[in-house]
């Protein structure tokens, strides 16, 4: 979740990679595997992806970037994010991230569609210049309104005589 000047709170979604390596083992095994014999590399990647989430919300909150400014920026998002995530990952885990790829951010179909209008709106410019030229291209193809009949027939039963 984000605030954007344009549309308010906004839900975003991204998507990326990161790699990171262990800088401190023994912190690595005493805080990520601890005790559990069970371990499973996909519980501790959901571990992960909580806390690349938080930061990268985070990093978002302080760059203060509007919501479609997002899509040209994600180098510069990936590279803030390292250094907004690792002291928490080295204190927390003994692992350092390496590098983020930011690969898609994307918005929920309504925000889209929100977007898809305004911009069509943009391009329309003057709408009242706009509704005038839809109504000439109707009329030209044919989509006039017919002729009004008359008020009354001469065959008509209701006519007096």
């Amino acid at each position: 979740m984000m605030r954007d000047q344009d549309f308010g709170v906004v839900r975003l979604r991204a998507f990326g990679t990161f790699d990171f390596k262990v800088v401190n083992p023994q912190l690595f095994l005493k805080e990520v595997v601890g005790t559990d014999q069970n371990f499973r590399i996909d519980e501790f990647a959901d571990t992960m992806r909580s806390r690349v989430v938080s930061a990268f919300s985070d990093a978002l909150a302080t760059a203060k970037l509007p919501a479609l400014d997002v899509a040209s920026r994600y180098g510069e998002l990936g590279e803030a994010l390292v250094p907004a995530i690792n002291p928490q990952m080295i204190g927390k885990y003994g692992l350092e991230v390496t590098s983020f790829i930011l690969e898609n951010v994307s918005v929920p179909p309504e925000v889209e569609q929100a977007i898809d209008k305004r911009s069509g709106m943009s391009v329309v410019g003057n709408l009242n210049d706009y509704v005038k030229y839809q109504m000439g291209q109707g009329m030209a193809q044919g989509g006039a309104l017919p002729a009004r009949p008359p008020r009354w027939r001469s065959d008509s039963p209701w006519r007096s005589k």
